[in-house]
């Protein structure tokens, strides 16, 4: 959804926002994200872990997981969209890896909602948000903290099949040719690998 459509959601232009987190994902997708009453504990949940922060011009911090880069790719993905923001605010080559959440400070070492103002200038810039809840009859922006945090995980969840799928289809393929090379050395007819493979797998157990 973008901010065309938030506008015309909103009967006209958005100028305020109820109080919230801004979370993008490392699948590029962000969401809107009601605060609860511990900032601290939101924030470690929302990125899976201990938190580390990017401090932005305008009290604006970005907070990703502290080992974010030792948990890519087996958990995490690297974060384009959080990153392109947060470089273009700070002029500074960071590389953001997992869930990032965005939230303001007040100065003295309290940690707040993110300011309005930004989440509006990042979707008039591009940025595309993922409701809650979208039908002809009513739009809902804002996640819980809990659903915000099941929705990634899940994501998660079928980023890494996907990864583990692709990488044993690459493997497989990687011993098809050497099986289907020793065939041939051995005397097997080059007609006859898929079918000899076949049964190899199946003597080995590999198709259980």
């Amino acid at each position: 959804m973008n901010i065309t459509d938030i506008n015309n959601a909103a009967a006209g232009p958005i100028t305020d926002l109820p109080s919230h987190y801004l979370v993008i994902d490392d699948s590029g997708l962000a969401r809107l994200v009601t605060p609860g009453p511990d900032t601290l504990s939101d924030i470690q949940t929302l990125v899976d872990g201990y938190v580390e922060c990017v401090s932005l011009p305008g009290g604006i911090d970005a907070w990703v997981n502290e080992e974010g880069l030792l948990r890519n790719p087996q958990d995490f993905m690297y974060n384009y969209l959080a990153t392109d923001i947060v470089r273009e605010w700070t002029g500074q080559p960071y590389d953001l890896v997992g869930p990032c959440v965005f939230t303001s400070n007040d100065g003295k070492g309290a940690t707040n909602g993110c300011l309005a103002g930004f989440t509006i200038d990042t979707l008039n810039k591009g940025m595309e948000l993922t409701p809650r809840h979208e039908s002809d009859h009513a739009l809902l922006l804002f996640h819980t903290v809990k659903e915000c945090a099941d929705l990634m995980a899940e994501s998660r969840k079928a980023q890494q099949e996907a990864v583990d799928a692709q990488m044993k289809a690459e493997a497989e393929g990687e011993m098809y040719a050497d099986f289907g090379m020793s065939w041939i050395h051995g005397g097997g007819h080059p007609d006859d690998v898929r079918q000899a493979w076949s049964q190899h797998k199946a003597d080995m157990g590999w198709d259980r």
